[in-house]
């Protein structure tokens, strides 16, 4: 008897996990003719697990952001050289992202968090070496996925301006952290 109520717990509990929503990460990038801007949102509960710590306060967490970031964030050209990676503002803020949940999506109290999620927003710039195309280049992204191996990051393509909406062109799980980029078809 007391075998079949660890199993039923144990069920009960695999079951719960499975519709418990995933927080992933996003990396919109915007080009230019020489440069590709980009924001990135990390779920704070994640990134801390990464971090194996909770982040300090606000602002005096920004320096380590800044340094975790510059280490896990690598674009180069295919043919191996590397791009420079600037980071911009970092911001801590609410996610007003629609919630990811793989559960049944019409029953609306799946949606529903008690508190916002928290996210840290940055601001990046990727500049190509001399005479290199920004169209096309690997990148190389282990920030969260060198230690939370369910987490996702969406590689999104901007909508041109004055349009809505952004595109994914890639996915970066733990198992696949550095993808191939082409936006050569991009408006």
């Amino acid at each position: 008897m007391k075998s079949l109520i660890v199993i039923a717990i144990s069920l009960f509990v695999c079951v719960a996990l499975q519709a418990h929503p995933a927080p992933h990460s996003e990396l919109l990038l915007r080009p230019s003719d020489a440069a590709i801007s980009a924001s990135l949102i990390l779920p704070l509960s994640e990134l801390e697990l990464a971090l194996k710590k909770p982040l300090p306060a606000k602002e005096k967490a920004f320096p380590l952001l800044r340094k975790y970031l510059a280490e896990r964030i690598h674009p180069e050209s295919p043919d191996g050289k590397k791009w420079t990676v600037e980071i911009g503002d970092l911001e801590l803020k609410p996610d007003t992202r629609p919630i990811e949940s793989d559960s049944d999506p019409s029953n609306p109290h799946e949606h529903v968090l008690s508190h916002p999620r928290m996210v840290i927003a940055a601001a990046l710039k990727f500049i190509p070496p001399p005479g290199e195309l920004i169209s096309k280049f690997n990148l190389e992204y282990t920030v969260i996925h060198h230690e939370v191996m369910s987490h996702r990051t969406y590689v999104l393509l901007a909508a041109p301006e004055g349009k809505e909406g952004s595109k994914v062109v890639e996915l970066i799980r733990s198992f696949n952290t550095t993808v191939s980029i082409d936006l050569t078809d991009s408006p």
